[in-house]
Parts: structure tokens; sequence; C-alpha cells
């Protein structure tokens, strides 16, 4: 996936995507919904905000939305991935922040995953219901238990001006060059370079090039199409 806000739309009636992957790589991004990072088993590095978490089998995160996260897992390490949109828990995640993004406590998310799976699967009566009742209790369970606070919306400057990067550099992956996107930041370079690695896990000129390829390979599937 690019590296920018993602947009996600949802198979049911119900706002929530859950999966497993094996050996995830993906990109930095950010998107309005919350997401919980399992880890089923194997290693992997998360990502978020600019600080890389080094994750082992049972480790979980919980990402509120608009923060800007990253995996990339280990060969043979799988992950399970949940994204929901935060009506579904009151909003608790929108209203506080945890401390930390990475959990202290255990909180069954095999059992959970499994749960809302099937209901998403199966949609017996009423599953819109069940749903929005797991994840309330499971998001009411973590911030009794984890340390939070009341969450400021828009004070971190530096991810809104990192989002807004990504954003230019998706409109003009031609153009846009290490040079112009630390003009952009209003950093010099040697800076920029430092925080953009640190929020990407990459570089600038190994992301720009990500970029680059993928843009390549929607023009292609796109001409295909018209053909």
């Amino acid at each position: 996936m690019l590296a920018k806000y993602e947009k996600r739309s949802y198979d049911n009636n119900i706002p929530v995507w859950a999966g497993k992957y094996d050996s995830l790589q993906n990109l930095a991004h950010w998107h309005n919904e919350s997401e919980l990072i399992f880890i089923n088993c194997g290693q992997a590095s998360i990502g978020i905000n600019g600080k890389i978490y080094q994750a082992e089998e049972g480790s979980c995160f919980l990402c509120s939305g608009g923060d800007i996260h990253y995996i990339n897992s280990a060969v043979g390490g799988i992950c399970t991935i949940i994204i929901f949109d935060n009506r579904l828990a009151a909003n608790i995640p929108m209203k506080r922040k945890l401390l930390s993004p990475l959990l202290s406590g255990k909180y069954n998310i095999d059992k959970f995953y499994d749960s809302i799976k099937n209901e998403l699967r199966l949609t017996p009566p009423f599953y819109e219901k069940k749903v929005s009742a797991e994840f309330l209790s499971l998001i009411i369970d973590i911030f009794r238990n984890e340390k939070n606070e009341e969450n400021t919306v828009g004070s971190n400057q530096l991810l809104i001006l990192y989002q807004r990067l990504l954003n230019e550099i998706d409109k003009n992956y031609q153009e846009i060059n290490f040079s112009l996107a630390a003009k952009y930041m209003g950093y010099s370079e040697a800076y920029f370079s430092r925080v953009f690695f640190a929020l990407s896990g990459i570089t600038f000129t190994e992301y720009l090039n990500t970029v680059r390829i993928e843009k390549a390979v929607e023009l292609i599937k796109t001409g295909e199409k018209n053909n």
C-alpha cells in the first residue's frame, strides 16, 4: 500500500475489517479508524508515530485514529490486524490516549478475532449489535487497565506536517526530490533525513522509489483494463 491516508471500505454493514497476515510488510500510513495489531507468532518491527517497537509472539498494540504506523514482520511471522470505526467503542480511543500503544495486559485477541470473524461471515440476526458490544467491552477493558490520558486532538504538529508531505508526494511523485521534501517540512536535509526514517522505517529515497513503482503498476493495470 502507498504510505498515505488510507480510506477503507467494508464488506458488511458494520465498519470493521479483520484479517491475518504471514510475513506482512507495509509502508507507513494512517487512517481515521483505530487498529489492533496482535503478533500471533514470530517477530515484527512495529513503527508508531516515530517510535519503533520490537514485537514478539503475544505482543499487542492499539493505534488510535491518525497514528502513523507500519509493520515489518519477520519471515514466517503471523499477525492479526483488526481495524474498526471508533464509534463502535463509544469513541473512547478518540477521547482518551494510551501513554503507550504497546499493551501491557493480555486481552485474548485470538478469541476476540474468531468471534467477530464468525459474526461477520455468518451475519446471524443482530450480528451488528453483537460485534459492537464485543468491541466496546474490549476497549473498556484496555482503557481500564492501561495508562491513558485525555486526548488533545491536533497537538502533534510533526505528524501533521508528515501527513501533508506524504499527500504531496502521492500527488507529485514524479517531480519531488529529497531537497524539495526537506524544504516542504521546513527542516535541514540532515534533520529531515533522521525524522523521515524514524516515522517511515525506511529512507526517503526508498520510500519515493516504492511510491513510483506502485504508481507505475497502477498505470499498467489501468491500461490493461482499458484495452
